[in-house]
């Protein structure tokens, strides 16, 4: 079985969608949904949030950075999304835990086996 791996930072450092500094999702396709429910969640940076539902599981951790275009503290996201017609159980196997820090040449999308038939 194959699980599709997703990807996603919200920052404000630079990243193929916006070098400006201002706040945004990158990739900036998603679940607009989701995303916002993450950020509300987001704390001061370092906390780790789940969201587990059928066929989808959702890891996020937050960061404290301080942007460079302008100087200022700010807390963003790293989240990966792994979605399959496999049990949480797998799902929840096959993420490996994305830096808690800022887009920095990462690839948004990968698959990843999960040893579940």
């Amino acid at each position: 079985m194959r699980v599709v791996l997703r990807h996603a930072w919200l920052q404000k450092h630079p990243s193929p969608r916006s070098a400006r500094g201002d706040f945004h999702w990158y990739p900036e396709d998603g679940d607009a949904a989701e995303r916002a429910a993450l950020a509300a969640r987001a704390g001061q940076g370092g906390d780790v949030l789940w969201k587990i539902e059928p066929g989808r599981v959702t890891w996020a951790a937050s960061f404290a950075e301080v942007a460079p275009a302008d100087g200022r503290s700010y807390v963003g996201l790293a989240v990966t999304t792994a979605e399959g017609d496999a049990p949480a159980s797998a799902l929840l196997g096959a993420i490996t835990p994305l830096r808690a820090a800022p887009w920095s040449e990462q690839l948004a999308d990968e698959s990843a086996a999960t040893g579940f038939p």
